[in-house]
């Protein structure tokens, strides 16, 4: 009997501990906070900024990221095709569908979850992780609805943020609108104003504070 109750017990913590393990894989790990000097400025370059068709922001993002490698030849509407198939109606995809295709064309992507980080850490953080190179995606409320973004660089001093945003207003072809001229992405925020729409993303209180952090080495 002693021994059926101590195998109950470890068969709990395992469970448990997978069922943790899932879950962190779904919602995104907590990052650690920073001990390192963070460059005053970064830029990624975005050759393309293509406007999105109805709830397709995820793709649009991940074509984003992957059009930084010259080479990248697959267009959005394809990488739409790939996960269209689970798309919900009237809403998009599910951040895991964005892993899924940032897999798909090889590129290497983290789930953060700063749910329970302060808002300088949390733009630190930011900082951080596109001073190494790795765009991020956030799960954001924009334009009335939960919409996908991808921060491509920042400048500290200036307190701005250069972000993509593929549901902004056409421009010539299927291009958006590019409102920073030069800059990365097609628009510029403040850090209170991104924080504030991030603050506002998540699904049925779900992927609240989410972020997926890309690696562009494929």
């Amino acid at each position: 009997m002693h021994s059926r109750k101590v195998l109950l017990i470890v068969g709990s913590i395992i469970i448990a501990s997978l069922g943790l393990s899932y879950t962190s894989h779904l919602f995104g790990y907590e990052p650690e906070p920073l001990i390192e000097n963070i460059p005053a400025e970064y830029q990624v370059e975005t050759p393309n900024l293509e406007r999105q068709t109805p709830y397709n922001c995820g793709p649009y993002n991940v074509h984003a990221i992957a059009s930084t490698n010259p080479d990248f030849t697959v267009s959005a509407e394809e990488l739409v095709t790939r996960i269209d198939q689970w798309k919900i109606p009237r809403l998009g995809f599910l951040p895991f569908h964005i892993r899924y295709l940032l897999k798909s064309v090889e590129l290497k992507s983290h789930a953060l979850n700063f749910r329970w980080l302060d808002d300088q850490d949390r733009l630190d953080i930011l900082a951080s992780r596109v001073a190494n190179g790795n765009p991020i995606i956030l799960l954001v409320k924009k334009h009335g609805y939960q919409h996908y973004i991808t921060v491509f660089g920042y400048n500290l001093e200036t307190d701005q943020w250069h972000i993509y945003d593929p549901m902004l207003s056409q421009a010539e072809g299927n291009q958006t609108i590019d409102t920073n001229g030069a800059l990365p992405g097609n628009e510029t925020l403040k850090g209170d104003e991104l924080l504030y729409l991030w603050s506002q993303g998540g699904m049925l209180s779900f992927f609240e504070w989410y972020a997926i952090s890309v690696n562009q080495e494929q």
